[in-house]
């Protein structure tokens, strides 16, 4: 059997994000003109920018259990991205992040949109509210993709069990997220470590092969134990990646600022072991930067 590359994944699950928003336009037109025209000028910031990761290892998964069903698979994997694009919304307004894949964030351009029109009323709380909204409509579509998944019935079910699975878990590990933010000083090595794996060993690298696992004919226990022994630090090292990138990247190539997680004081590893090392005025002033919406690029370049 062969398999796709990651960048033929990529053009073939493009194409069926876009044929989605497509088919979904008539009836967002219907009652909201301007929802239509938000999801519209959203498009290519949902279907080029992203990496595609879980959808293609669930795809991967599936084949290499014998699964030959490409079209179905490929819709299947379909309810992994947009429940991964609804918690880039929501992940986006929790960090008071401006730019995502090198466009602006959904909140940023709603409240742009605002200003420039000079509606009523708060335009940040207008953005933030309606991002909120549209996010819990892309949630909601990746449920109506997981009940409309073509493999045998009790294949369905046993998909539709994990991807429910799936989706509690990542809004626990965004929620550990935030309060590990907000307790910075405290955080330790095992807690940070424990984050990664439940939100990029689990939900970015082993839950996708499961369900992929699942939707080829194997048992729940068996998709668990099948790739559990490498996936969680594969998903783990995936994180430190994305961190350090995050901080050291090249802007343009990320599509997104390299200070945003010293602006926003995430838990990551590089924080935590640096302030193993540092006492006194000098970790003081760490701790005064780091989550500091306003510091300077001195500040920035400190840390």
């Amino acid at each position: 059997m062969s398999y796709m590359s990651l960048e033929d994944f990529k053009s073939q699950f493009d194409l069926i994000f876009s044929r989605f928003l497509d088919s979904k336009m008539p009836e967002i037109e219907v009652v909201s003109p301007h929802l239509r025209s938000i999801l519209e000028s959203s498009r290519n910031m949902w279907t080029e920018g992203g990496k595609r990761i879980r959808p293609y290892l669930c795809t991967l998964a599936y084949q290499a259990y014998g699964g030959t069903d490409v079209p179905a698979i490929l819709f299947a994997s379909f309810a992994l991205e947009l429940l991964h694009v609804f918690a880039l919304v929501h992940d986006d307004i929790i960090d008071q992040s401006e730019t995502r894949r090198g466009y602006k964030t959904l909140h940023t351009a709603l409240t742009k949109q605002h200003l420039q029109k000079k509606l009523h009323g708060d335009a940040s709380h207008f953005g933030v509210s309606l991002a909120i909204l549209i996010g819990d409509l892309l949630f909601s579509f990746s449920n109506e993709i997981v009940t409309q998944i073509s493999f045998p019935k009790n294949y369905v079910e046993r998909a539709q069990k994990l991807f429910y699975t799936i989706q509690q878990q990542l809004l626990l590990g965004e929620y550990e997220d935030v309060q590990a933010t907000a307790q910075l000083e405290s955080v330790t090595e095992d807690q940070v470590i424990r984050l990664m794996s439940r939100k990029s060993g689990r939900y970015s690298i082993e839950q996708p092969l499961q369900f992929g696992t699942i939707l080829s004919g194997k048992s729940e226990v068996y998709a668990k134990t099948a790739f559990g022994a490498f996936s969680k630090p594969l998903g783990i090292a995936f994180q430190l990646q994305d961190d350090i990138l995050g901080t050291f990247g090249d802007p343009k190539k990320l599509g997104k600022p390299t200070d945003s997680d010293i602006r926003q004081g995430k838990p990551t590893l590089m924080v935590v072991y640096a302030l193993k090392k540092i006492s006194g005025d000098t970790k003081r002033t760490l701790l005064d930067i780091l989550g500091n919406q306003q510091a300077t690029e001195k500040e920035i370049q400190y840390v």
